[in-house]
C-alpha cells in the first residue's frame, strides 16, 4: 500500500449498491457529483463545497493503489460491496498542497476515491459529500 494510506469505507447512509460499474462527473451550478452507476442503483456523490482536482483513471493503472487494499483485507472482491473511500495520509493531498503552492493546506483537502470496476475517480474535496440514491436506475 503506498506508505501508510488508510482506506476508510465512506457509506454514511449504509447502503447496499452491488456492484459499481462506472463514475461520471457531471459540473452544476450546487457544486460538482460523481454520477455512479451500480448493480441497483444510480448513485449520486454530490460535494457542494470546492473541488479544486478530480483525476480518471482505468482500474489497470492503479493497481498499485487497489490491490494493497485488497491484500490488506484479505478479500479480492473488497471493492465491490462499495465504492466510495476516504484516504487518510494521502499522496494526492500532498501533491494538491505543493501543486497549489500552499494556497490550500492539508488539513483543508480530503481524499476520495470512487473504485468502479473499470476506474478510479481521485477527488480533492473541501467538504463532505452527500449520496444521493437514485432508485429509477434502469
Amino acid at each position: 500500500m503506498k506508505e501508510n494510506q488508510n482506506w476508510i469505507v465512506c457509506n454514511p447512509t449504509n447502503i447496499e449498491v452491488g456492484k459499481a460499474y462506472a463514475v461520471e462527473a457531471v459540473h452544476c451550478e450546487d457544486g460538482i457529483k460523481f454520477v455512479v452507476d451500480c448493480e441497483k442503483n444510480k448513485i449520486e456523490v454530490m460535494f457542494a463545497g470546492f473541488v479544486p482536482s478530480y483525476t480518471y483513471s482505468l482500474e489497470g493503472m492503479r493497481l498499485a493503489s487497489y490491490v494493497p487494499v485488497q491484500e490488506k483485507h484479505n478479500d479480492k472482491y473488497y471493492f465491490q460491496k462499495w465504492f466510495l473511500y476516504k484516504i487518510e495520509n494521502s499522496s494526492f493531498v500532498k501533491w494538491g498542497v505543493e501543486e497549489s503552492c500552499g494556497c490550500y493546506s492539508e488539513a483543508e483537502l480530503t481524499h476520495y476515491c470512487i473504485v468502479t470496476e473499470q476506474s478510479l475517480m481521485d477527488i480533492l474535496a473541501t467538504s463532505e459529500p452527500q449520496i444521493i440514491i437514485n432508485r429509477n436506475n434502469s
